[in-house]
């Protein structure tokens, strides 16, 4: 992040390329988008990694609650 503000970044060809959002990973599906899933593995599978995530953020903020 500190290097995408740095418009002579070393690294800015590569930030250039980078996607600007994610609205394509599965963990940021919309609702609609989850339910043609259903019935698949993908859908345990999209679950699973958001309740992952949702740990590993409650775990971090318990131990440096600056980071909230």
């Amino acid at each position: 992040m500190q290097e995408r503000r740095k418009p002579e970044s070393y690294f800015k060809e590569f930030i250039d390329i980078l996607p600007k959002n994610f609205t394509n990973f599965p963990i940021f599906y919309t609702a609609e988008e989850r339910k043609a899933l259903e019935g698949s593995a993908m859908q345990n599978v999209i679950t699973d990694k958001i309740r992952d995530i949702q740990t590993d953020y409650n775990m971090i903020t318990t131990e440096v609650p600056e980071f909230m």
